[in-house]
């Protein structure tokens, strides 16, 4: 299964109005779920080559530049929507518990970094939760806001999905032209 990027109206990503095909599976959509399109500006990445001063000047620039935001929605297949919703409950669940599990060992004196059974424990169910919790996210498309405001980039789309987009922005287009011609 290849990934693709497709660029859709941002005023349907906005809407959710986007052709209903997982832009994870490629099947049917059911659902949709929130995403945020940013628009940022270019980051001097090969600064980071520049040991320390390379550093500062990138952070610097990403702290400082304006972003656009967009809240909008990426339509998922119900089998998607559960299977991303059971990770994200049990990453938040191994988090909280490992949580919780490192404050009663501190509590009952357990040495927690110092390679105490319950502490070493507690801090792994709660990386691993973080980390099932990052995961959700990375599965997700990726939405950029182009620069004009009028366009949504999404990343790492399903190729249905990109294959739906493409045909159903057509079928506009060619709709709002035949009206065109014949009014």
């Amino acid at each position: 299964m290849r990934r693709s990027i497709t660029s859709v109206p941002a005023k349907d990503f906005a809407d959710g109005s986007l052709p209903r095909v997982c832009s994870v599976s490629g099947e049917p959509a059911t659902h949709a779920i929130e995403s945020t399109a940013r628009s940022r500006g270019p980051l001097p990445w090969l600064l980071l080559l520049i040991p320390v001063f390379g550093w500062i000047v990138v952070l610097v620039v990403a702290l400082t530049s304006s972003s656009a935001v967009l809240k909008g929605w990426i339509p998922l297949s119900s089998s998607v929507y559960r299977r991303l919703e059971s990770r994200r409950r049990l990453g938040l669940w191994l988090a909280i518990g490992g949580v919780v599990v490192a404050i009663s060992s501190i509590a009952a004196l357990e040495p927690l970094l110092l390679g105490g059974p319950v502490g070493v424990t507690a801090l792994s169910t709660s990386i691993v939760g973080i980390a099932l919790l990052f995961d959700t996210k990375l599965r997700l498309p990726r939405a950029n806001l182009k620069r004009d405001m009028t366009r949504v980039e999404l990343r790492g789309v399903h190729d249905g999905f990109s294959r739906a987009a493409h045909r159903h922005y057509a079928d506009v287009h060619a709709s709002l032209g035949s009206h065109a011609t014949h009014h």
